[in-house]
């Protein structure tokens, strides 16, 4: 992704009326010689399936020392992604102005957990009359949770993470904005549940699901609304699977913004351009 503009309208406009933005900031992590435009760039896996993230990491600590105290506030450091993400001021994005290897700022807006488009193509009907379980398979459902103790998914459940965050109030169980480990994804909604079931239920209470063999991965990204405040937390999941879980062959988001586009979103709006560079990231490993 090259350097196609600055900062979003909509982050000036959300300055201007209530002094600062919730924002993505794109930068490259090397050193420009004159003349050349800077780059997001992408850690890859190496044949370990390790993700060599130091260097963007560096980077990422780097621009965010430069801020001086209150004009930015950090949410996310993205660690295979060359951007970070958190809050800014006017004097911050003036800052970020001046800086030759910031790409752009973007908006990081919000969004919501979706169903009724997804349900009617996720053709379960044909995958069940093949008799596929997916077993073998592992799935990461990036949603708001699952409910751990349901019978439905007993032994599946093999990593837990959470990425929410509710412009600084925590919305993961422990009542911060990342927490990991077991409980970490405990649904306080239910639609990752439902998500969930529909995909992988083992058909002990309810209908069995379209892949009632595969382990799970549950990322907790959505609140107890059903919501997601920025676009970020879902980058961080992506980033997480991508750099930390590669055993992980099929991704599942049931997740739509609320911006609306009039064309590709992934052209129109920087911060879904990052995303897409994550999700590009994970099709070239073999994740669906």
């Amino acid at each position: 992704m090259e350097a196609t503009g600055f900062a979003d309208a909509q982050v000036v406009e959300e300055i201007r009326v209530r002094g600062s933005a919730p924002v993505l900031i794109a930068f490259d992590p090397d050193p420009l010689p004159p003349g050349v435009l800077p780059r997001l760039r992408l850690a890859r896996r190496d044949a370990r399936q390790r993700v060599a993230d130091a260097p963007i990491v560096r980077a990422g600590d780097a621009l965010v020392q430069r801020f001086a105290h209150g004009e930015f506030r950090l949410r996310h450091r993205f660690r295979s992604l060359s951007a970070v993400a958190g809050e800014i001021d006017a004097r911050g994005l003036a800052r970020l102005f001046r800086d030759p290897r910031v790409i752009a700022v973007a908006y990081d807006g919000g969004g919501s957990g979706q169903l009724v488009q997804s349900v009617p193509l996720a053709g379960i009907g044909v995958v069940k009359a093949l008799s596929l379980t997916g077993s073998g398979q592992t799935v990461a459902v990036i949603d708001s949770g699952i409910d751990t103790d349901h019978p439905d998914f007993a032994g599946a459940l093999t990593a837990e993470r959470c990425f929410c965050d509710d412009f600084g109030a925590g919305c993961c169980p422990d009542g911060s904005s990342n927490q990991t480990g077991p409980g970490a994804a405990e649904d306080d909604h239910g639609h990752g549940t439902n998500v969930t079931g529909i995909l992988a239920s083992q058909g002990a209470t309810f209908a069995a699901g379209g892949a009632p063999g595969v382990d799970l991965v549950s990322v907790k990204v959505l609140d107890s609304n059903n919501a997601f405040c920025c676009l970020s937390d879902v980058i961080s999941a992506l980033d997480y699977i991508h750099t930390d879980r590669p055993e992980v062959d099929v991704v599942n988001m049931s997740l739509g913004t609320f911006a609306l586009y009039p064309g590709e979103c992934d052209v129109a709006d920087v911060g879904v351009s990052i995303l897409a560079v994550l999700a590009d990231a994970l099709r070239d490993d073999g994740v669906v």
